[in-house]
């Protein structure tokens, strides 16, 4: 037998997680998710996430940047990565709900706001701020508005 190089088997091992990234999401299309319940979508992917945390959520970022994927399966990923609390990828899942914010879906925006205020409320004000700025629907404007302040109290 060959002895292969770690390199390679760490390179094969990221693509396999991807691809199953990637089935896991065209298959939470399916799935119905309610706000406060865990879903079997999240429970799945909170089981990638213990194989390789960095992976998964780097992963997840390229995805939700680069491709349409379905508001409330987003939405479902935000809300997950907001129960993520290694420090290890405390970046990476702020960097998913800026991503959040800058959706063109108003349930993925707002998801990003509240999920970015709980998991990290100084890091949070200054995103938030920003999306502001650029929001359109009046509710959602009020919403981030009220949820600043909360913030700066």
């Amino acid at each position: 037998t060959r002895i292969r190089p770690k390199k390679l088997e760490d390179k094969s091992r990221i693509r396999r997680l991807k691809q199953r990234l990637n089935w896991e999401l065209t298959k939470a299309d399916e799935e119905n998710f309610e706000v406060g319940m865990e879903s079997q979508f999240s429970m799945r992917l909170q089981q990638l996430c213990n194989v390789d945390a960095d992976a998964i959520l780097t992963s997840l970022k390229s995805i939700l940047t680069s491709s349409d994927v379905n508001p409330e399966t987003f939405s479902e990923i935000l809300r997950w990565a907001s129960r993520q609390e290694a420090l290890r990828v405390r970046n990476i899942v702020i960097d998913l709900f800026i991503v959040g914010l800058e959706n063109r879906s108003a349930l993925v925006r707002d998801t990003a706001a509240l999920s970015l205020a709980y998991f990290d409320a100084a890091a949070a004000v200054a995103p938030i701020r920003k999306a502001l700025e650029s929001e359109t629907v009046p509710e959602l404007r009020e919403d981030l508005e009220h949820l600043i302040n909360s913030l700066k109290a």
